[in-house]
């Protein structure tokens, strides 16, 4: 099994707190500066959310990796790893590669853990949209990948409770343990 992770200091406690022995782990590192102008373009993200969470980022405890991992920026790269290592399963967490069709027509289970209720806090800044509605009760979803972001089957789900007198980084880190427990529960006996 391939576990995808996103590159940041959240992506990195999420690899410190698996099995890693259990998986064959890969670093996304698709997001760039050029991502970050086009989710502001097209309204995804907006100024707010991209200080709030850059911020909180800031503050954030950093886990530094053990050990040297393979990195991807693009579907081609994750084609290539799929390909030599004969990859059935991926599971994604805290990634912000796109999957492409090529990989979703490659008929191999795609798995994806997003830490707010889906569909209705999908995609990104999910958070901060959850607090400011007042949607406390929240899950960590396992879902399957479609072409539609965060709108797969749901496989297993964990949940969890957002506190409005928390700062959002605090709200944040609840969210993304709450991934974690998940991706540790489903996957202990891997």
């Amino acid at each position: 099994m391939l576990v995808v992770v996103g590159n940041d200091k959240i992506g990195r406690k999420f690899i410190n707190q698996i099995d890693q022995s259990k998986f064959m782990i890969v670093l996304d590192e698709s997001s760039s500066i050029s991502r970050v102008f086009k989710l502001l373009k097209n309204g995804s993200l907006n100024f707010s959310q991209l200080f709030q969470m850059f911020f909180s980022d800031l503050l954030r405890k950093n886990y530094p990796l053990t050990k040297k991992y393979e990195a991807i920026k693009n579907n081609s790269d994750l084609i290539n790893i799929i390909k030599k290592n004969n990859i059935k399963t991926i599971v994604l967490y805290r990634g912000g590669l796109i999957i492409g069709k090529k990989i979703i027509d490659m008929n191999i289970r795609i798995l994806n853990i997003h830490c707010a209720k889906i569909p209705e806090y999908g995609g990104i800044g999910s958070i901060q949209r959850a607090l400011k509605d007042k949607a406390y009760n929240q899950e960590a979803t396992l879902h399957v990948i479609t072409e539609a972001i965060d709108r797969g089957e749901i496989i297993a789900s964990t949940p969890y409770t957002l506190n409005n007198n928390f700062s959002y980084l605090v709200n944040e880190n609840i969210a993304y343990d709450a991934g974690i427990k998940l991706f540790n529960t489903v996957f202990r006996n891997v």
